[in-house]
């Protein structure tokens, strides 16, 4: 099955095997990752499309797929290379029906397909689960049971992040929390490693698959990954037993009284005798909230950072001649100069010219340009051994436009109303999203992604809660990190977008109650929580 087109005819011929209209196809690993292991890239395999984000409906006929704003042209050139005649919705346009009201209109009364497996409990009650109201028929059915030579489970190494000691009593405060004769199961690798104080060796992401079940006297963590004599001793202190990763299955048709959250996949979530009692996580929030020993050593990783971006585009000046993937090489050349350096956290993005306006673009051989004229979009990260960085600059390598110059100072205006942003305890992002449209907006312009976005330390780049945009999500809390990155997209001509990394902070009192600050983690030092950084 080398091309899409053949792909999409044996899955048409088992999915008529197993009386199966349609197959349902998230971006999604049965974990709520965002960074999903190449054993689960489902959409990816069938599609063509290789966007972070993107939800694919294959049909006896026909094929369609979702996708958001970050995607539209990528999406455009990679299903028409597919040439697999699969049509694009642009999520969230107008009059683009949502996934939801696409099968509810076609498919009420026949059977709808997907895999229980990578499937959340949380899509299935908001997504899927409402359809059943509509009529449609909902059946386990694994798209990937016939992808041949189908990638395994990531073989991920554990390390252990910092001091032992330090994250035993992070584990023993979430015991806690656990009740006697109860069982905490948390299912998000961020969150387990976060707890345990381990990192594994994911592409983009220091992570392991893995589950672990917590309680009051002990603790299970089902994983294939690889621990060493080192981690056996860190075990046996968090007196934490090892099982392999898919024996958790064989424990959840016996465990009793189980706590979880709704990241449990619906596989896992059917096989326990009785339903668990299901609460936000206690690990989620406490996680986005750095301590003070992590934030001194996130700013020392962005000083690391910032010196090492600041070579490069210092390079671009020197008369050579670059294309977007020899900058790529030239960064990681020069990252890997300063030995606490790691790896990426996201595959840089290097869009020179149109290739800007491609929110995601990520160069390659048949893409590859010059950086000759006009302006150049530099989105990069990396993981550092004490922190997570994510720095996007756009620099005019010749003279700017007018309108280059207009557009450029909006997207500036926008990003320096949060950084400067002061505002109450019970901010939930979509107040400080309007302070970074609100210049754009009054140019008739804006831009189809969200302003910022919860970055984790030495954990995914993209971590929640945190989060600045449209919709409302949890009140910040000092301590918090997030993206600043306002932009503005030309489809043809160029992108424009500027990102640092925000702190959240307490303000000075006021009479009128107490508020937080942001700043951004590359300005100045501070010695206090409270204090402001410089600019």
């Amino acid at each position: 099955m080398y091309s899409v087109y053949d792909r999409h005819r044996a899955l048409r011929r088992h999915m008529q095997e197993r009386g199966v209209d349609a197959c349902y196809i998230p971006t999604a690993d049965g974990h709520g990752s965002e960074e999903i292991a190449a054993r689960f890239r489902t959409r990816e395999f069938y599609s063509g499309f290789t966007g972070s984000a993107g939800t694919l409906i294959v049909t006896q006929q026909s094929s369609f797929l979702w996708t958001d704003g970050r995607y539209y042209l990528q999406a455009d050139e990679e299903l028409f290379a597919a040439a697999a005649r699969t049509q694009l919705f642009r999520a969230g346009e107008a009059d683009v029906p949502t996934v939801e009201a696409f099968i509810r209109e076609h498919f009420a009364g026949r059977t709808l397909g997907f895999d229980y497996q990578t499937t959340t409990l949380r899509d299935y009650n908001q997504t899927l689960k409402p359809l059943l109201d509509f009529g449609v028929k909902l059946a386990d059915f694994d798209p990937a049971e016939i992808w041949e030579n189908r990638p395994p489970l990531p073989q991920s190494s554990l390390v252990i992040c910092g001091d032992g000691a330090f994250f035993g009593n992070r584990l023993a405060q979430i015991r806690e929390t656990v009740a006697v004769g109860e069982t905490l199961l948390l299912c998000s690798p961020d969150e387990i490693a976060w707890t345990l104080g381990l990192r594994g060796s994911g592409e983009y992401a220091p992570l392991f698959y893995a589950y672990l079940a917590i309680r009051r006297e002990g603790a299970t963590l089902f994983t294939d990954a690889h621990p060493t004599q080192c981690i056996a001793a860190h075990f046996r202190t968090l007196k934490v037993t090892l099982a392999p990763y898919d024996e958790v299955f064989a424990w959840a048709k016996t465990a009793e009284n189980v706590r979880t959250d709704e990241t449990v996949s619906l596989a896992l979530y059917r096989l326990l005798p009785k339903p668990p009692r299901l609460e936000s996580s206690p690990i989620r929030r406490r996680k986005a909230i750095k301590s003070d020993d992590e934030i001194k050593l996130i700013r020392e990783t962005h000083m690391a950072d910032g010196l090492s971006v600041t070579r490069l585009l210092l390079h671009l000046r020197d008369g050579r001649s670059f294309t977007e993937l020899s900058v790529c090489r030239d960064l990681e050349i020069i990252r890997r100069m300063d030995g606490a350096y790691l790896f990426e956290s996201f595959a840089t993005i290097a869009a020179a010219g149109a290739h800007g306006a491609i929110v995601h673009y990520q160069p390659n051989e048949e893409t590859d340009a010059p950086l000759k004229d006009g302006l150049f979009l530099l989105d990069c990260g990396g993981h550092y051994r004490w922190g997570t960085t994510d720095v996007t600059r756009t620099v005019a390598l010749s003279k700017p436009t007018a309108e280059q110059i207009r557009n450029y100072t909006a997207v500036l205006r926008g990003h320096l109303a949060v950084a400067m942003a002061r505002f109450s305890e019970t901010e939930r992002g979509d107040g400080l999203d309007k302070l970074a449209r609100a210049p754009l907006q009054a140019l008739g312009l804006d831009y189809k992604h969200g302003t910022g976005h919860g970055v984790g330390f030495f954990l995914p780049v993209h971590e929640t809660p945190p989060a600045i945009r449209k919709t409302p999500c949890e009140p910040f809390a000092a301590g918090m990190v997030v993206s600043d990155e306002p932009g503005v997209y030309l489809e043809g001509q160029y992108g424009i977008r500027i990102e640092n990394l925000l702190l959240c902070v307490p303000a000075a009192p006021t009479d009128e109650g107490n508020s937080i600050n942001a700043f951004p983690l590359s300005g100045g030092r501070c010695s206090r929580p409270e204090a402001r950084a410089d600019e």
